[in-house]
């Protein structure tokens, strides 16, 4: 992946993060805690609050990338989710 491919895709996660943020606040801030408890006593990923999951998920991407992407699949989802709201 070049330096400005990885730059763009960076971005658009990031962009991804904000509009999730600001689309449902309230449900993240809701979850937040709750999936805190689950991801310290190791609760796998199937049993932490979804939204959870696939936002940590997009923030590991944006910081990992060009390297690698954590788990993409969450990634895709995120974004399906995120396009789902709007």
């Amino acid at each position: 992946m070049t330096n400005n491919a990885s730059t763009q895709l960076r971005a658009l996660i990031g962009q991804l993060i904000e509009e999730v943020n600001k689309l449902i606040p309230t449900i993240i801030e809701k979850t937040r805690a709750s999936d805190e408890r689950s991801r310290l006593q190791k609760a796998g990923s199937a049993e932490r609050h979804r939204l959870c999951v696939l936002l940590e998920a997009a923030r590991k991407a944006q910081q990992t990338l060009p390297k690698s992407v954590t788990n993409p699949w969450f990634l895709a989802e995120f974004v399906a989710s995120a396009r789902a709201q709007t």
